[in-house]
């Protein structure tokens, strides 16, 4: 989150740009997405090293696609 909160002027556009957060919250903003018509959501993970962003691919694949699954 701080590394991606530079990337924005504000903390509110940061928050409606971005998902980021619990695979609770994550879960949730996805589903905004589709509930507005998203077919495909683009992720761009920050990570300071590959071990957080294979932790990070690992949770999202056991906590927040199975959500999404039909």
């Amino acid at each position: 989150e701080p590394a991606a909160r530079k990337l924005f002027p504000s903390q509110e556009e940061y928050e409606q740009r971005t998902i980021a957060g619990s695979p609770e919250t994550f879960t949730k903003r996805v589903a905004e997405y589709v509930a507005a018509g998203a077919d495909y959501i683009e992720l761009k993970p920050l990570y300071p090293k590959v071990g957080h962003l294979i932790e990070q691919m690992e949770l999202i694949a056991a906590e927040v696609i199975p959500a999404f699954r039909d």
